[in-house]
């Protein structure tokens, strides 16, 4: 599956063990389309997605694609958690432009590793700026559920896309 190469690619691109925050990074990485989650990834292709208990389930299915991928589901404790992913490691990168300077304080002073502030890193490897949303209006009396339907079944319609290119899906919302 496209997203253990993604992981594979990124972990090549790697100097340090990096914490993927950012949440449009980690569905680009792993499919993930919940709320909460972490992904470390490792130099060495190895890596470790985190989510709290809401999402194990899901997480589950997406992990199991991922060859070189663990599982942690948390129900407290996240840094006790972010610490044990990153046991071994002598520093972390994260992620600038999402993680807050609250969640960097607070990650120093709980995890206890230095932290590297980067940019770029999953970016580098995939074509976000090209993404793109379509919103659909409907007419007073229309039936969206149906025209929903519609719009799904003709996305299923495309024989294939490019490896670089993610399925596109409708959601209503």
């Amino acid at each position: 599956m496209k997203h253990a190469a993604r992981i594979a690619a990124l972990a090549e691109r790697l100097d340090a063990t990096f914490l993927v925050s950012g949440l449009p990074n980690i569905r680009y990485l792993s499919g993930f389309s919940g709320s909460s989650a972490f992904i470390v990834v490792r130099p060495d292709g190895s890596a470790t997605f985190i989510t709290d208990g809401r999402y194990g389930e899901m997480a589950e299915g997406l992990v199991a694609d991922l060859p070189d991928a663990d599982l942690v589901v948390y129900t407290s404790g996240l840094w006790d958690t972010l610490r044990a992913a990153l046991e071994g490691s002598t520093s972390v990168s994260l992620e600038a432009g999402t993680a807050t300077w609250d969640f960097v304080r607070t990650f120093a002073s709980n995890i206890g590793i230095e932290t590297i502030p980067t940019t770029g890193v999953v970016e580098g490897g995939n074509d976000l700026e090209n993404q793109a949303t379509i919103e659909l209006e409907f007419s007073v009396g229309a039936e969206p559920v149906r025209i929903l339907i519609e719009v799904n079944d003709k996305l299923r319609q495309v024989a294939s896309y490019p490896d670089t290119v993610d399925e596109p899906a409708a959601h209503a919302g």
